[in-house]
Order: structure tokens, then C-alpha cells, then sequence
């Protein structure tokens, strides 16, 4: 496992380590879910409870993800019918 700071901070550098073992790495997406899971976390207050305000806010970024996620599967089913 890679600690998610490493790859923000040296994000060519992990990609190039990876590359040696996998054929594609794609390590924006692993950045833009850590992006959104931060938000997440500076939408609860200290005892973790979320208001209705910031909950309208996480319905929007679970949009966001659910979308994302949606077009990388698309795009590694694509990659896979494109090898096959």
C-alpha cells in the first residue's frame, strides 16, 4: 500500500515506480477521490455529525463521485474490449 501523502507530493515519482509493475496507472483518479474525501471530512462538525446545510453539500460531491466512478469504469471497459 502507498500512503496517499507520498502520492501527493510525489506523484511522477510513484507513477514511474508503478509503471515497472502495471501497464496503465492513473493516479489523478486516486487523487481526485482523495480530494473529495477530504471535503467530506471538513463538512462534519467535532463530533462528526453533519448538518443539513453540509449535507446538501456531500449529496453533490456523492454526485460528483458516483459520476466519476461511472466514467472510469467506462473507460476501463473500453481498455479492455480495446486488448481483448
Amino acid at each position: 500500500m502507498i500512503d496517499i501523502n507520498r502520492i501527493r507530493n510525489n506523484k511522477e515519482e510513484v507513477e514511474k515506480a508503478l509503471l515497472k509493475r502495471m501497464d496503465n496507472v492513473d493516479l489523478d483518479a486516486v487523487l481526485e477521490w482523495d480530494k473529495e474525501k477530504r471535503k467530506i471530512g471538513t463538512l462534519m462538525d467535532e463530533n462528526g455529525y453533519i448538518s443539513d446545510e453540509n449535507l446538501m453539500k456531500l449529496e453533490k460531491i456523492v454526485d460528483v463521485l458516483i459520476g466519476f466512478d461511472k466514467n472510469e469504469n467506462d473507460k476501463l471497459k473500453s481498455q479492455k474490449d480495446e486488448n481483448e
